[in-house]
């Protein structure tokens, strides 16, 4: 439905509404996204530690990872393990398709 709203605003003329946004702005919701992805990852196995129930530990972590991931991923990217963040920045200091800039990687970490 979002899909077809969106089309439609292009099909009407209508301006984009995210053209104006300045790159704090970007920068900001990148923080937080990565900010409330990373605490509901560390929340989940957290609790799970915590009432020590061994079944479905890894079934909650890997449920909260995917929501987590199908939403904020097109935010931040949703790179909640910072071993991820510094391998993608790696792979584009060494030439790689895609990855991190350097300077942006900190707001993984």
């Amino acid at each position: 439905i979002l899909n077809t709203l969106t089309r439609q605003g292009e099909a009407s003329g209508l301006p984009d509404p995210h053209l104006g946004r300045d790159m704090a702005a970007d920068k900001a919701s990148k923080i937080v996204a990565e900010f409330v992805g990373t605490f509901l990852l560390v929340l989940t196995v957290g609790c799970n530690v915590i009432t020590g129930q061994p079944v479905f530990g890894g079934i909650s972590i890997a449920c909260v990872l995917m929501v987590s991931i199908y939403a904020l991923g097109g935010i931040s990217g949703a790179n909640f393990n910072p071993a991820v963040s510094f391998a993608l920045a790696l792979t584009k200091m060494l030439g790689g398709q895609g990855g991190l800039d350097m300077a942006d990687m900190g707001i993984y970490m």
